[in-house]
């Protein structure tokens, strides 16, 4: 990696993915060769550096907190972590580097929190060239039709997405665009996020998981369609999620299928006690089998639930809070 000599000021302009005409030159590259051991050396040398600034406090004394960084708005704890992980931050110039790359970030996003959320989230591409590392992923997008909002999205969100080469971020926008996902839908970020995060053969050892409960493709891809996100998670996860939903509350793969985000859920404080607790309300008479549907009872906020299933049938059933509010207990485990 080499330090850029000059990177001219980048100033946020009116968003239409020209992004040909905002000329950033130099800085570092992600893509470049491995660092020789002198680099190495030197980053050891530069980690131990902004180790022993760092305070009995755990935060950066002011003087190293300077208002350099303050221009990109990273400052107190955000900064310590940043520069203690990626020390090389501290070589680059802030008028010539880091000043710029907000600049450009800013100009996606065109919001100051948003940017700064975004390099906080990624602070690797403070050490990035924009002209050759992300500008052009940035610009792939909206030439496949993704809209400013969801580009937006994707930057403020998952910025570690574009630190990919042009050609293996372009082939993962077209395996998104290929599920038929709309570019115009914050669900076309979540699959981008989750073909730059798994390999083939990890997403197909996946669905092999949702293929032994008897899903189709077809129900497979609704799933991944409504929330890609969901097969980012691991294969002991997906199988225990689809075992309790479907063989020990009996309901169906479609039926999962079109809620997938239910298996994303913690399974021990959310779905079983809930879903017990259901079976409860069901062997006390208090609720018909029409009225349960898994989105109705899994995917509603705590407050939301409490009201809808524990609250109002706490009247008949004065025992019902204490039994939830306990786990279910004993009553519940009965039903397992």
């Amino acid at each position: 990696m080499e330090l850029c000599d000059s990177l001219p000021e980048v100033h946020p302009k009116m968003f239409g993915f020209l992004f040909a005409s905002v000329v950033l030159v130099g800085g570092f590259s992600s893509s470049s060769k491995k660092i020789s051991k002198p680099a190495d050396q030197q980053k050891q040398k530069c980690s131990v550096t902004v180790s022993f600034l760092v305070n009995r406090r755990g935060s950066l004394p002011k003087t190293a907190s300077s208002s350099a960084f303050e221009k990109v708005r990273i400052t107190g704890p955000d900064l310590t972590r940043i520069l203690t992980q990626n020390p090389k931050i501290w070589s680059r110039s802030v008028i010539k580097g880091l000043a710029p790359c907000y600049g450009f970030i800013k100009s996606v996003v065109f919001s100051d929190d948003k940017a700064a959320a975004s390099l906080k989230r990624e602070p690797r591409m403070l050490l990035c060239n924009m002209q050759t590392d992300i500008a052009p992923n940035v610009a792939s997008l909206g030439n496949f039709g993704a809209t400013q909002p969801v580009v937006s999205f994707l930057v403020s969100s998952y910025p570690n997405t574009l630190l990919r080469t042009k050609a293996k971020f372009a082939k993962h926008v077209r395996e998104v665009l290929d599920m038929g996902i709309d570019p115009a839908n914050s669900v076309y970020v979540h699959a981008l996020k989750m073909f730059a995060g798994t390999i083939e053969s990890t997403r197909e050892r996946k669905k092999a998981v949702f293929r032994r409960f008897g899903w189709s493709d077809d129900e497979i891809m609704l799933a991944l369609k409504t929330n890609p996100m969901c097969l980012m998670l691991s294969e002991k996860k997906i199988y225990d999620g689809l075992d309790f939903l479907m063989n020990k509350m009996g309901w169906q793969g479609d039926a999962v299928a079109r809620v997938p985000m239910v298996l994303c859920y913690s399974l021990n404080k959310r779905i079983i006690p809930r879903c017990l607790f259901v079976q409860v309300l069901k062997s006390e008479g208090l609720l018909n089998e029409e009225n349960i549907h898994l989105s109705s009872v899994l995917i509603p906020t705590e407050k939301t639930f409490m009201a809808r299933f524990v609250i109002k049938y706490e009247e008949q059933a004065p025992q019902l809070l204490n039994v939830y509010k306990g786990k279910l207990g004993s009553e519940g485990m009965k039903l397992l």
